[in-house]
């Protein structure tokens, strides 16, 4: 999908940027699943609407699962949008465990990744939080990311550098990725650190990163250690 592309065609009035009627346009043609279109139509009898009898019947032969009469009808759009949620047993059976191939190279997975992780707003000014880290691994994150900064006292603390936004201790971090790694997923939890920090500092993050983490850190042993075994 050229996301580019289909931003500037809904530009209808062309001053290069997007209002909310525009971007709402925007966002439903991506939602859009043409796939399920001819299953809509079978079970809808190519209606604009699938009555909730339909969708009833629907439940009983392809999905082989009874349910009560809906209130509503669902239209193209919710029905494809009930199709891939949670309410769908079979994607919430299939997504309660991890059926993945987890035997290949790191570099072969596509990986659920979160971007200045700590920051409740812009680069700029805004508050960093730690519940900004709870909300990314209960949301899917398997990579969260850590600018490491000296602090004071000889402990670091993370932050975007140079800039206003306010400051979290390391240790405290360290602490809350810990605890709420594995509530949603056992998948690996990467930690993406970019570091800025002096070597004693260093030494007191690999301290942490010891104490804090323990066993849940991964150490595999130097000699068997090659990139394509990571």
């Amino acid at each position: 999908i050229n996301a580019e592309y289909m931003g500037r065609s809904k530009d209808l009035d062309q001053n290069n940027c997007l209002n909310f009627d525009e971007f709402v346009i925007l966002y439903l043609e991506l939602e859009y699943r043409p796939e399920l279109k001819p299953v809509f139509d079978k079970h809808s009898g190519s209606k604009p609407e699938m009555s909730a009898a339909r969708f009833q019947r629907f439940m009983e032969v392809e999905q082989q699962e009874r349910i009560s009469l809906p209130t509503a009808a669902f239209n193209e759009y919710l029905f494809s949008k009930w199709v891939v949620s949670p309410s769908n047993h079979w994607v919430a059976t299939r997504c309660a465990a991890s059926w993945q191939d987890l035997t290949q190279p790191l570099t072969h997975y596509w990986i659920n990744s979160s971007h200045n992780t700590y920051l409740t707003g812009d680069q700029w000014v805004s508050k960093s939080s730690l519940k900004m880290y709870e909300n990314s691994l209960l949301e899917g994150c398997r990579c969260v990311e850590l600018d490491c900064w000296d602090g004071p006292r000889g402990k670091p603390i993370i932050y975007h550098g140079h800039t206003l936004t306010s400051k979290l201790r390391f240790s405290d971090v360290l602490k809350c990725i810990k605890t709420h790694a594995f509530v949603k997923s056992d998948l690996p939890v990467i930690l993406s650190l970019e570091i800025h920090c002096s070597a004693p500092q260093q030494r007191q993050m690999a301290f942490y990163f010891k104490q804090i983490l323990d066993k849940h850190l991964a150490l595999p042993p130097y000699a068997s250690f090659t990139p394509c075994t990571l």
